[in-house]
């Protein structure tokens, strides 16, 4: 069992879990929920979607406005195919590009978690790493 820990986003409001959502084919989200969305988790932002040639790509910022710009041309572009979007909450590791989610398995699979953790998948208290990043590098 592992504590689960107690973490605020910049206004404050209490928030332990990042948001992921599934964009079903065919379907958007409007930019007042995606503001929402980034409001409750501002530490960065990743968006994975399927190409036309049915690759898949990923986008990631640790800017609101660039990555909702990005969304919008993505959604237009590839929204014929799902999608997903992860919106981060830093429990581990640094704000930074790097452990933003979805990360890469293998060219053909990404995934994204919402949550912490058990303690046995941290990296060590002085890496930078996020718990879902240190678990994708040493166990995926």
């Amino acid at each position: 069992m592992y504590k689960k820990q107690q973490t605020t986003n910049k206004k404050g409001q209490d928030n332990n879990m990042c948001v992921i959502a599934s964009i079903p084919a065919g379907k958007t989200i409007d930019d007042k929920t995606f503001e929402q969305m980034w409001s409750r988790n501002p530490d960065g932002g990743g968006i994975a979607y399927i190409t036309d040639s049915d690759k898949i790509e990923v986008f990631k910022s640790m800017d609101e406005k660039e990555l909702l710009a990005q969304y919008k041309v993505i959604s237009k572009k590839h929204g014929n195919h799902d999608m997903l979007i992860h919106m981060r909450i830093a429990t581990h590791g640094s704000v930074c590009m790097d452990n933003n989610h979805p990360f890469w398995i293998d060219p053909h699979t990404v995934f994204a978690h919402n949550g912490i953790l058990p303690n046995h998948f941290h990296p060590s208290a002085k890496s930078d790493l996020s718990d879902t990043r240190y678990f994708n590098q040493v166990y995926l």
